[in-house]
């Protein structure tokens, strides 16, 4: 379970084999073996018994910032021989092997958007949803053809186009009180980005722990700005899990008539009350069972298989395969 520590002034100690957290005047204990990761959203204080406590299971702690992206996390720091795995990763940053990588990825990105753009097609009777959904299934073959020579540039152009009619077409489907019809960012203009904005932040947390534990380095990144800030390879690697996750999730959200004026302040950013029904809504999305790529597991778990499976590739030199989702 993912222990989701969201109220201002908690503490969270270390009693015997239990994890104690107090807020509000109230007490509540968790067994350390039931926890596989802390999520701290809110300022909270918390001992070093149950620093060393998550450190010495292996247990995740994350302190989230209000766009839901992690602030700085807590891991081990005796990490094991990552030494290769990254030599490897910094060598593709500069070949072929990483920019091949990295076209498999954005191509998996089209393909999401399309599979999604068909099943939200199936139960209405929209003609621009399937035509569109064909438009994508182009840029998705045409983003397989860019070779290295053309370069990362021809690769962000073909994701960009493929976004951008991407996010006007879910303009046909959630209720413009809700959505104004573009993706917007930080700030973002309307709530359907406020969610999304935010659920990305928890998948980027989730796909930045995956590497971290797989022996990847977060800043050293194939497509996206090479920043000192930026943990360019999380932005790489988290492309193709978008949709399946956070995407579908936040459109099911707006089409039910889910949110709530509360749920946002004045400049867009989710509230206490906004974050608390988000982040519910993303944990139990990563770990609801379902069947994927035709076996029972959870997006959880094939996140993390994908992404020990990529550094394995970068290790031995092999192909990458990338995730793509099919909706029933």
């Amino acid at each position: 379970m993912d222990l989701v520590i969201n109220g201002y002034g908690a503490v969270l100690m270390k009693k015997s084999n239990r994890f104690v957290v107090e807020c509000n005047g109230e007490k509540e204990e968790i067994s350390t073996e039931d926890v596989d990761q802390i999520v701290i959203c809110d300022s909270a204080v918390v001992s070093t018994a149950a620093l060393a406590c998550a450190s010495e299971r292996g247990i995740d702690l994350v302190v989230m910032k209000k766009s839901g992206l992690p602030e700085c996390r807590v891991i081990p720091a005796d990490f094991g021989k990552i030494a290769r795995i990254r030599r490897c990763q910094l060598l593709a940053s500069e070949s072929e092997n990483g920019f091949l990588i990295m076209r498999s990825i954005i191509s998996a990105k089209i393909v999401n958007m399309s599979n999604l753009i068909l099943t939200l097609s199936k139960t209405r009777d929209n003609v621009k949803l399937r035509r569109q959904k064909l438009k994508l299934d182009s840029f998705a073959a045409k983003a397989e053809k860019i070779s290295f020579e053309d370069g990362y540039n021809a690769l962000r152009g073909a994701e960009g186009a493929a976004s951008s009619l991407y996010f006007s077409v879910l303009g046909e489907v959630i209720p413009k009180t809700f959505y104004s019809g573009k993706r917007s960012q930080h700030p973002a203009a309307d709530i359907f980005n406020s969610y999304l904005n935010y659920c990305y932040g928890v998948l980027y947390n989730e796909v930045e722990r995956a590497c971290i534990y797989s022996g990847l380095d977060p800043w050293t990144g194939f497509m996206h700005a090479d920043r000192s800030k930026n943990k360019s390879f999380i932005y790489d690697c988290v492309e193709q899990f978008r949709q399946p996750v956070a995407d579908r999730l936040i459109i099911t959200m707006a089409v039910r008539n889910r949110f709530s004026a509360g749920d946002v302040d004045n400049s867009f950013f989710l509230t206490n009350i906004g974050r608390r029904k988000a982040i519910g809504e993303i944990i139990a999305r990563l770990d609801d069972e379902r069947t994927i790529l035709g076996k029972k597991t959870t997006f959880r778990k094939v996140i993390r298989e994908n992404i020990r499976l990529l550094a394995g590739c970068l290790a031995e030199g092999t192909e990458y395969v990338p995730f793509t989702y099919k909706w029933n």
